[in-house]
């Protein structure tokens, strides 16, 4: 048991060191963000949003949060956009209610905001499709 468990912590060292990737951005699909916290009004407000969204993108846009409501969340975050590519953005963050918009390699590809209309981020949405897609 004490191997198995030695074995599973050097596993996930080594994984978040960068010594082993994480899986290739080519198995990846793109990727909104949204950059929560629980008392964040705008994050409120964006849920239903993006929740529609989803409902129409989610088989080709992964919908992702980072929670920066609680240290676990935060270090949840960090493990996230280490691994999806946005490690520099999510240290630099210091605002939540907002979404980023992330090509399989980290690349980012836009923001949504809760001023925008549904439009408006369906359009983002196509955007950052239409720039994922190899040409």
């Amino acid at each position: 048991m004490n191997r198995l468990l030695t074995g599973a912590l050097l596993a996930l060292g080594l994984l978040l060191t960068g010594v082993v990737a994480p899986a290739q951005a080519q198995d990846q699909q793109p990727a909104a963000v949204l950059f929560h916290a629980d008392w964040c009004l705008n994050c409120k407000l964006m849920k239903p949003k993006l929740a529609a969204l989803k409902a129409d993108y989610g088989d080709r846009i992964e919908f992702l949060r980072v929670d920066y409501t609680t240290d676990e969340g935060r270090s949840a975050g960090a493990a996230l956009a280490k691994a999806r590519g946005f490690s520099k953005l999510y240290s630099e963050n210091r605002s939540t209610g907002w979404v980023v918009l992330l090509q399989p390699d980290g690349t980012e590809s836009g923001t949504l905001s809760v001023t925008m209309e549904d439009a408006e981020m369906r359009q983002a949405l196509d955007a950052l499709l239409a720039a994922s897609t190899p040409s």
